[in-house]
């Protein structure tokens, strides 16, 4: 059973990071104002992590973790490609840890999400063609997420294009 303190110390650990994160990039936070904020000291911080990328990886993980089980398509990429797109559209675009954690750094979010599916869906993506067409499935709903204006529009555009590369090709 986990320690009840290192609970309520990792917990404070995050919502000082994600605090600093809101208003800072990434490599401008330092750990003595994430320490300061979390109410706890420097020795602590170190007891749980080596430096303040460790503590970013180690929470983009879990937040993308969760907005993976949360996602309603998660499984149906080649069965019902517009119910996988949506999916992955609603649940990253209504995360708010999500675009906090990665505000700056859509990049890193797509690569952590192009890996993470691709081994998902290792047994189904067996050619490079299925490996294209995922990467470019992704990479298009994250892209759509920058866009302010037309998302509907885009987003339905999006689903026309890939439906048609998936019936076409597999």
């Amino acid at each position: 059973m986990p320690d009840l303190r290192t609970i309520k110390t990792k917990k404070s650990i995050e919502n000082a990071f994600l605090e600093l994160r809101q208003k800072k990039n990434l490599e401008d936070i330092k750990v003595s104002e994430l320490y300061s904020i979390a109410l706890i000291n420097k020795t602590t911080f170190y007891n749980y992590y080596s430096d303040i990328y460790e503590l970013s990886n180690e929470l983009e993980e879990k937040y993308l973790q969760q907005c993976f089980l949360g996602f309603n398509g998660y499984d149906c990429l080649f069965k019902n490609t517009e119910k996988f797109i949506k999916g992955i559209y609603n649940s990253f675009n209504n995360n708010n840890t999500i675009q906090i954690l990665f505000s700056n750094r859509i990049n890193m979010l797509v690569e952590k999400t192009q890996k993470y599916l691709l081994e998902f869906y290792k047994k189904e993506i067996n050619t490079d063609e299925k490996t294209m067409c995922v990467i470019f499935i992704i990479q298009g709903a994250f892209i759509l997420l920058n866009y302010k204006s037309k998302q509907e529009e885009k987003l339905n555009l999006l689903i026309d294009i890939a439906t048609n590369i998936i019936k076409q090709k597999f």
